[in-house]
């Protein structure tokens, strides 16, 4: 009787998986391992037209789906095909909804990367995701391309509960997930697919008609780093894209004339101020009375054409100068059209300006010896065999030729021996990360991201197929990570709890510890609804707010921060980051309400603890 109870029982077992995988149902799912399901929205359609200087177009539109657990999607990589040219294509953009969750540019490998997304997907959620292109006015007609998803490698997504990421076999879709062929248009926005495609024999109108105004549209753009060497030569503070917006005339810039402002003496500390067409010299600019005048350009812009002018400055300046450049008015420049002599109208919204330079002394420059700059030594102390490592000191006599002259001068620096050890103890560790190569590694970001490692603070994301760890330094940090982070930074290893510290935070999470230290210590508290959102970012401004609290740091310091005001909440925090130099690369501006990235807050709390 119990031989035929058993063989009833296992009967019944293999008939349920065989119901199971008849209905589609993977049994490896069926036991309750978080999956995700990707999948078009729509059928596609054939070829589309699509019109130039357009917003907001919709190339692809997908549903995710979370399974069995809450989710969290990472990263999302998607791969351009076509004949196309990357400048067609202006701001590239995720949405859910009307919220734009990341931008991504594409590279020349025709990849679209979104690397900071964080988005949560709760157990049996499905999201409709939307990636939206701006056409570019001046996009090539003819170019055509189709945007895919390949494959379940280009998915990144993260377990909440375990905090690992699913593997390939866990997120299904039809891959790849392709959208349609759009085919970018002849004609601008503003004229309707009517005129140009209906079947009145008047549509076949030639271009050239559509658009008679002759107007000279001027926008600027300039580098992102705010800091220059103090003597750099040709650094391009400003890029000025001049489009002769008519169709039948050329027009001919005759001349330009720049503002020179900021705190920098241009007579003594800019040499020269050039204005370039690509590689060519048009001019070099007369300076006089805080302007830079190009009088003699008579450069012609043909008809529909966009030209671009680099403004590139040499430096002889002194340190802590700055310097911007701008364009008040229309009246700053002088353009004609080569059809009838009159004067262009001007499309720009003035006042156009360069960002604000400040003027730094670049250590790369100086090896040999020490140089002597504005009452300051940059003193060489220590190579440690891939990089100098410098002190900036005071000179207590002045400074001539690079040197301080002074017989008494006291330097006073690191002890060379407590270096020796320290730089010998670093690196002797070994370096655990797979994305990490040698030549960063002996960066200040490699070095963090190691040291950290090491120290059991910050650590990698395993494969669980290839095994490689991967420190992945460009993705963004939610609420459970940095609580994390900063807990083990101030207070060492956290035993396990048992109870959960908010409804969000189950007692087993991976991170559920931390979260409870943090909430002891205050440095965390929930949300209206009584939630700890561990999925949700962490900004510059929130992550100082925490670091500062959990270390015990002094508060209300000075701040020299150019975005940072008395008025903000996060102003008592703010000078952490000067005194300590947590955010190297950030230059004068804190950048409060950005979200922070792996590297970003490794260097921050390297900085802070070594």
């Amino acid at each position: 009787m119990k031989i035929l109870i058993r063989k009833i029982s296992i009967l019944f077992t293999v008939m349920s998986l065989f119901f199971l995988s008849s209905q589609g149902v993977n049994t490896a799912q069926a036991v309750g391992s978080p999956q995700l399901y990707v999948s078009l929205s729509s059928s596609n359609q054939p070829a589309q037209v699509v019109p130039k200087d357009i917003e907001d177009f919709e190339v692809l539109v997908f549903n995710v789906r979370a399974d069995n657990c809450d989710l969290v999607l990472k990263d999302l990589v998607f791969k351009m095909y076509g004949l196309y040219h990357q400048e067609s294509f202006d701001d590239i953009k995720l949405l859910q909804g009307n919220t734009v969750l990341d931008f991504a540019d594409l590279n020349n490998d025709g990849e679209l990367r979104f690397y900071n997304l964080n988005l949560m997907l709760q157990e049996d959620q499905e999201l409709e995701l939307t990636l939206k292109f701006d056409i570019d006015d001046d996009a090539i007609a003819g170019d055509y391309f189709s945007i895919e998803l390949n494959s379940a490698n280009n998915i990144e997504i993260e377990d909440l509960s375990s905090g690992d990421d699913l593997t390939t076999g866990d997120i299904h879709g039809d891959f790849p997930i392709r959208g349609n062929i759009y085919v970018i248009s002849s004609v601008s926005y503003d004229v309707s697919y009517d005129e140009v495609y209906g079947d009145d024999t008047n549509n076949s109108q030639n271009d050239d008609n559509l658009l008679d105004d002759e107007v000279l549209k001027i926008e600027v753009s300039s580098p992102f780093n705010q800091n220059v060497d103090y003597n750099f030569e040709k650094f391009n503070a400003l890029d000025i894209y001049f489009t002769n917006e008519s169709q039948n005339s050329d027009i001919a810039i005759e001349e330009i004339k720049l503002r020179i402002n900021g705190s920098i003496d241009y007579e003594e500390e800019v040499d020269e101020i050039n204005l370039y067409h690509g590689s060519v010299l048009l001019e070099t600019g007369f300076l006089n009375n805080g302007y830079a005048y190009f009088d003699n350009l008579n450069f012609e812009i043909e008809a529909g054409k966009k030209e671009i002018f680099d403004i590139k400055v040499d430096f002889d300046g002194e340190v802590d100068s700055n310097i911007y450049l701008s364009i008040p008015n229309s009246s700053y420049i002088d353009a004609e059209s080569l059809d009838t002599g009159d004067a262009v109208e001007i499309d720009a919204n003035f006042p156009l300006e360069s960002r604000i330079y400040t003027l730094f002394i670049d250590k790369s420059n100086f090896v040999d010896e020490d140089v002597c700059l504005s009452d300051k030594i940059l003193k060489e102390y220590y190579f440690d065999g891939s990089e100098y490592t410098y002190k900036l000191v005071t000179c207590s006599g002045y400074c001539e030729n690079g040197l301080c002259v002074d017989e008494n001068t006291n330097i006073s620096i690191v002890d060379e021996d407590d270096y020796e050890q320290e730089v010998q103890e670093e690196e002797e560790l070994s370096n655990p990360y797979a994305d990490i190569n040698s030549s960063v590694a002996e960066t200040l970001r490699g070095r963090a991201a190691i040291y950290l490692s090491h120290k059991n603070i910050i650590k990698g994301y395993l494969n669980r197929e290839t095994l490689e760890v991967k420190f992945k330094g460009y993705r963004t940090l939610n609420r459970a990570e940095v609580c994390k982070f900063i807990v083990l930074s101030a207070y060492g290893s956290v035993e396990d709890i048992n109870t959960s510290p908010f409804p969000d935070v189950s007692a087993d999470a991976w991170y559920a510890k931390y979260v409870q230290k943090a909430k002891e210590k205050g440095l965390v508290h929930g949300y209206a609804d009584g939630k700890f959102r561990p999925a949700q970012t962490v900004t510059t401004a929130e992550f100082l707010k925490m670091l500062t609290e959990a270390h015990n740091l002094q508060q209300n310091l000075s701040v020299s921060y150019y975005d940072v005001s008395l008025a903000d909440w996060y102003y008592q925090y703010a000078g952490v980051a000067q005194k300590y130099d947590l955010f190297p690369e950030k230059g004068n501006y804190l950048e409060p309400n950005k979200v922070l990235t792996r590297w970003e807050t490794a260097v921050a709390i390297y900085q802070l603890i070594k």
